[in-house]
């Protein structure tokens, strides 16, 4: 494979940087595209940027509202320098909210190659045009503004223009518009005015340059300082936060939380505080117990717990003993009890009433005669007829109860009562009412629970406020159930019982096992080395408690570390070192000793010669290479301190110059007002450095100096190159409507007389018999022209442009011209203007009568005589002069 051994062609340093951009950050390429546009970035581009440079942020704490990027393209660039075509300027048209400037306003610029002059008094227009082009140029320094009519209801609509120019020899137009990129093939126009001149000689090193795309880089550095700055105060912000939280916090740091709190990060999980943070209900119990455990004498806190324990046994065992007896099983068995008793009772009651009737004494067979009657058996039984059963009704037996022997009808009697007590009925009704008496009985040995609770209330501090409902709710449902259960039994009748609430035995029970653990751990503090292990074992519980009450502060502190670890994620997009080195390759790259020279070189061309400067590249800001300005053999002087700003205007204009030589392509240069602060000398010199350009390029000079404007002339003329020239004036209220060629003042005596005779053409079309004063104020005025005509013929004629006004030189070498001046000449030019004295409009009314547009042209045509006589007598003068030689 054979290898090209031909160098690479060269691009632009804003080309190299253009590739190298691809891999940079969004913000990097978006802030390349303002700094190339606009020259420097203003406060809202550094917070624009800022805004940028965080949209890849996640947290939404320090994400800013999403803001899309504009990256630096070859759009935003002129063309690399080898593949463009040298651009001139066509024309300017359909201008609309420029200023004070008519809409549709338009100027061409009539030359591809050679010198365009746009000449106009203060106010005339020139600077409108001119911003139009800085902007759509491009123009080095900072942007003009652009704004619309003030003396007009205010618009919303951008300042717009057409922009004709060419490519070679292709014409092309585009659309203008301020605020939107412009073609870039107009960027390769190169413009000076005082801004860029300000920006050559830059405000914040005064005395330095960088070359056009080398600047580049070194304010994006600056950018870089200025987010990270901005990123900075932000961090510093989030770390105050950080600090003043932390301050307040007060933990053991020996413990695992500690530990925790003292590495909190960004990379902190929630999942590990949320395990640290809070106790469960055994670690609250035991903390309660080490801390009371560890106070001083721990064995009487022994006693005194295990006395609790033991006053909650005694309470536990009565809730075991209400919760048995008051079961809902035993509850319905009383219940069952009750009813059987009471049908029972209704049986026996039911045979007792069908066995006695009211021959019987009231209340026979009832309970209480009932006890008699075994009061009498047991008498019988066992004393007054042992021997026999009873009742004992024989011949000879006597009542047990009256004594009385028994007849028939009494033996009868007490063997019928036998039967009426030995009936079943009677029996089970005895059984049951006995059994409920033994229930009842019972009953009344369970103590209520209520006035129990109240001597451990203190003993059940450590239930939670659930578990004391609980047990609290028991005992009262309890204590009611028992009262309902007794009144039952009592009234013989059944009436349901409120329900009870599960036991809470264990309840007690599970306090009474945190006790008796807290009784060995009081008995143990006792021994010096398990107090130690029991001392950091509630300094760990501590911590876990401190941690649950300022839960929510730790984890919003790990979310102020997110944010400075996010914000300082950005921190790698702002480092400068890249860029630096960047700077310095294309400095090496396109920075060479024969542009320092023409540097040089380009100073002696417009004659600075009170100060002695170079141009060296010298070490900046983290290493970027600019180019100072140095006084030679003046020490450590700043050339800044000691030129004037006329000088400081020709060393721009210089640098301006030398910054040409490095395009390959030879683009219009446009100069806004160049000479502003010079001296005639150095404008002079400038004029001539303008001309020779334009032999070679388009030049397009907007001026408000006559003097400058005759100078351009005057080496136009030395150089065979015509200009095209325009004059802009106002028109009908508005400025900027131009004219073609030159000011009358500055038009050389035939143009001035062609032009009077246009119009001498239009005064006489117009003209009365009687002039009326409209006729006569056009004469006047025409006679004035007329007379400054006559001067500039004196000028440039007579006296052959040795001295003249608003000419910064004096032609010393024409003298030898004015040898043979006839006495004709001067008498003829003196009656000329004699009579444009009496006429113009600068002396009081002549009282002779006004001149007739034929008397107008006859002056004319003597003026045009007086022209004709005197160049012929000069070329008969150079005609001897030459014979003689």
């Amino acid at each position: 494979m054979t290898v090209s051994t031909t160098p690479p062609k060269q691009k632009s340093a804003l080309h190299e940087i253009l590739n190298w951009s691809v891999d940079r950050a969004e913000w990097q390429r978006d802030a390349l595209r303002r700094i190339i546009e606009n020259g420097t970035l203003a406060k809202t581009d550094i917070e624009e940027l800022e805004r940028i440079c965080r949209s890849k942020l996640k947290l939404e704490t320090v994400k800013p509202a999403p803001m899309a990027s504009a990256p630096l393209t070859a759009a935003h660039l002129p063309p690399a320098p080898r593949v463009a075509d040298s651009v001139s300027l066509v024309s300017i048209s359909d201008m609309k909210n420029v200023n004070r400037l008519t809409y549709g306003s338009t100027i061409p610029f009539g030359v591809d190659t050679g010198m365009a002059i746009i000449y106009g008094g203060n106010g005339a227009g020139k600077s409108s045009y001119a911003r139009v082009l800085k902007k759509a140029c491009r123009a080095r320094g900072a942007p003009p503004n652009i704004s619309s009519n003030a003396f007009l209801p205010p618009t919303t609509k951008p300042a717009s223009a057409n922009i004709a120019f060419k490519i070679g020899s292709t014409e092309v137009s585009v659309s203008w518009a301020d605020g939107v990129t412009a073609d870039p093939r107009l960027a390769n126009v190169f413009v000076f005015d005082s801004f860029a001149a300000d920006h050559y000689v830059s405000a914040d090193s005064a005395a330095a340059f960088t070359p056009h795309g080398l600047d580049v880089l070194p304010t994006l550095s600056k950018a870089c300082d200025a987010l990270a700055e901005r990123l900075k105060l932000d961090i510093a912000q989030w770390q105050t936060a950080i600090n003043g939280t932390s301050a307040n916090w007060k933990y053991e740091a020996t413990t695992e939380v500690g530990k925790c709190i003292q590495k909190l990060s960004a990379t902190t999980q929630e999942v590990v505080i949320n395990s640290l943070a809070g106790l469960d209900q055994k670690q609250t119990s035991k903390l309660l117990t080490l801390r009371d455990a560890l106070k001083a004498n721990p064995l009487q806190k022994a006693m005194e717990t295990r006395a609790s324990i033991a006053r909650l046994e005694s309470f536990a065992k009565r809730i075991n003993s209400a919760s048995t007896e008051l079961a809902d099983k035993i509850i319905e068995q009383i219940r069952k009890q009750l009813e059987n008793a009471k049908a029972a009772d209704s049986a026996a009651k039911a045979f007792a009433a069908g066995q006695f009737d009211t021959s019987f004494l009231a209340g026979t067979g009832s309970d209480l005669w009932q006890v008699l009657w075994e009061a009498a058996r047991t008498y019988s039984n066992l004393e007054a007829y042992a021997d026999k059963a009873f009742p004992v009704v024989s011949d000879d037996a006597r009542c047990v109860l009256c004594q009385q022997n028994l007849d028939d009808a009494a033996s009868k009697r007490l063997s019928r009562f036998d039967i009426f007590c030995k009936d079943q009925s009677q029996q089970l009704s005895a059984q049951a009412e006995q059994a409920l008496t033994i229930k009842l009985n019972k009953l009344n040995l369970i103590t209520p629970l209520a006035p129990e609770l109240e001597k451990v209330d203190a003993d059940l501090a450590t239930l939670t406020a659930e578990q004391r409902m609980l047990v609290s709710d028991f005992t009262a449902k309890a204590d009611t159930r028992l009262k309902q259960i007794k009144e039952c039994l009592t009234s013989r009748n059944w009436e349901s019982p409120n329900g009870v609430t599960a036991s809470p035995e264990p309840i007690v029970r599970g306090i009474m096992t945190n006790l008796e653990a807290r009784a060995k751990t009081e008995e143990s503090a006792h021994d010096p080395n398990t107090r130690k292990k029991l001392e950091a074992e509630r300094r760990e519980l501590d911590a876990r408690e401190w941690l649950s009450g300022v839960k929510a502060d730790v984890l919003a502190q790990i979310g102020r570390f997110k944010a400075i670890s996010e914000l300082e994620s950005c921190g790698k997009d702002l480092k400068t070192a890249s860029i630096t080195a960047k700077s310095s390759q294309l400095t090496q790259l396109f920075v060479t000793d024969a542009f320092q020279k023409r540097f040089k070189i380009e100073l002696d061309k417009l004659g600075l010669r009170t100060l002695d400067v170079v141009l060296e590249p010298v070490q900046g800001k983290k290493g970027e290479t600019k180019f100072g300005l140095r006084l030679v053999a003046a020490g450590n002087s700043k050339v800044m301190e000691v030129a004037s700003e006329g000088e400081q205007r020709c060393i721009a204009l210089a640098a301006f110059m030398s910054e040409l030589s490095q395009a390959s392509h030879q683009s219009a240069l446009v100069f806004d007002d160049p000479v502003s602060s010079l001296d005639h000398w150095h404008r002079e010199r400038i004029a001539a450095r303008l001309v020779a350009e334009a032999s070679d390029r388009q030049v397009i000079a907007f001026t408000h100096d006559v003097v400058f404007l005759n100078d351009l002339l005057a080496f136009a003329e030395k150089a065979t190159i015509a200009p095209h020239v325009l004059t802009l004036e106002w028109d009908e209220g508005a400025p900027g409507k131009y004219i073609q060629g030159l000011p009358w003042d500055s038009k050389k005596p035939l143009e001035c007389l062609t032009e009077l005779e246009i119009n001498q053409k239009t005064i006489s079309e117009k003209w009365n018999p009687q002039p009326n004063a409209v006729n006569i104020e056009a004469m006047r005025h025409a006679y004035s022209r007329l007379r400054s005509t006559l001067e500039r013929i004196v000028e440039v004629e007579l006296l052959d442009g040795i001295v003249c006004r608003f000419e910064s030189q004096v032609n010393a070498g024409k003298v030898n011209s004015l040898i043979g001046v006839t006495q004709g000449e001067c008498d003829e030019a003196k009656r000329l203007l004699q009579k444009c004295h009496k006429i113009t409009d600068a002396h009081a009314p002549s009282t002779s009568a006004i001149p007739t547009p034929e008397d107008f042209l006859t002056d004319i045509t003597s003026a045009s005589q007086l022209i004709k006589d005197i160049r012929e007598r000069k070329k008969r003068n150079q005609a001897s002069v030459g014979g003689a030689q």
